[in-house]
């Protein structure tokens, strides 16, 4: 029988933590290691850091010891706000040094960024005979696996849609008030900017990935903000409660236009507090389409969280497919590794 995998997790944040409890105990996988950010983590147990039994491997601040590590694959989750130059050079690094990685955080589609930028993420993973993958679950697999699968009933696609209800509850306060929200509008209204960035990014390149998909041709993308206020207190899952009159919700809409017309709208609604729900659109011929997907952590009671795991569906969501990705991605030729779409709707069925 095959080794198990031996994983590396780069940012035991939310989602890090999550990955780390899908793979706590697990015969076809090891953890290798952790690197965090925090001083206050290191020298933890992993499992105690879970709540889970301890597995004789501690979080370590030491970057170049994780560099060191023998792992078959880097799953990365990196601290927000993300230093994008910072994590080119250490995706860089961990490629070429024969690590696979698969991440949170980008590279759903490297090539929006030029051939330059691709051809340096190739020779890497050529030098290091490994692979780069970008998943989760917006971006990842609720538009390009899910929304893309229902587009195997379409003929055509006039346009797609998809909104995301995601709870930020359970982050930290001051992570939480960074992003604007549980502060003043006032204040909100400073933070966003710092945080679109960020996330256009993101959704540019996975809208990219869409159009090129399904209609063989480039988008623009445009993001545009709104927030919504609180009108009673709000209960966080730590103990705290927010006072009435602060930012409850952050909504973030970005449109991607083929050509003239506008194609994609994905519409992200950060709220403090509301269960985890997608919400896919599709207009297309002869058959549209519209789904509404419920995130719990059981049905029995539609309860969202399991005893004593504090991780929310959505951070669930997030991570397995990362760790659903890893057989994969090790197995595959160097280079970028995009997401497998069984069907979806095609300009021309004859370039399938």
């Amino acid at each position: 029988m095959k080794d198990p995998y031996r994983v590396i997790i780069w940012g035991p944040g939310s989602v890090g933590t999550a990955v780390l409890k899908c793979l706590h105990g697990r015969p076809d996988f090891t953890i290798a290691g952790v690197l965090c950010h925090s001083d206050h983590k290191v020298g933890i147990d992993v499992g105690t850091y879970i709540g889970r039994d301890p597995i004789g491997v501690a979080l370590s601040n030491d970057r170049e010891a994780v560099f060191a590590l023998d792992a078959d694959v880097v799953i990365y989750t990196g601290m927000v706000p993300i230093d994008h130059e910072q994590m080119d050079r250490d995706i860089l690094q961990l490629l070429a040094s024969g690590k696979n990685v698969i991440s949170a955080s980008a590279y759903w589609y490297p090539h929006l960024k030029g051939p330059d930028y691709v051809a340096r993420i190739e020779e890497a993973c050529r030098k290091g005979r490994s692979s780069l993958h970008g998943s989760g679950e917006l971006p990842g697999v609720f538009l390009d696996r899910v929304a893309m699968a229902m587009t195997g009933v379409c003929m055509n696609v006039e346009s797609l849609r998809l909104e995301e209800w995601f709870d930020v509850s359970s982050l930290p306060v001051p992570l939480m008030n960074m992003f604007g929200l549980g502060v003043p509008e006032a204040a909100a209204s400073q933070a966003v900017p710092m945080v679109e960035p960020m996330l256009l990014r993101a959704y540019h390149e996975e809208i990219s990935l869409i159009a090129h998909t399904l209609f063989e041709a480039p988008t623009d993308v445009r993001i545009a903000t709104t927030f919504e206020v609180s009108d009673g207190p709000i209960a966080l899952p730590g103990g705290t409660t927010l006072p009435p009159g602060l930012v409850s919700m952050l909504r973030f809409g970005f449109i991607g236009t083929v050509g003239s017309e506008d194609r994609f709208e994905i519409v992200l609604n950060w709220s403090l507090g509301k269960p985890e729900r997608w919400q896919i659109e599709i207009e297309g011929d002869p058959v549209s389409l519209r789904a509404d997907i419920h995130a719990f952590a059981t049905l029995k009671g539609d309860q969202r969280f399991r005893a004593g795991d504090t991780t929310c569906p959505g951070h669930y969501a997030t991570a397995v497919p990362l760790v659903q990705a890893i057989p994969q991605v090790v197995a595959a030729q160097p280079g970028i590794v995009y997401p497998t779409i069984f069907t979806s709707a095609k300009k021309d069925y004859r370039t399938l």
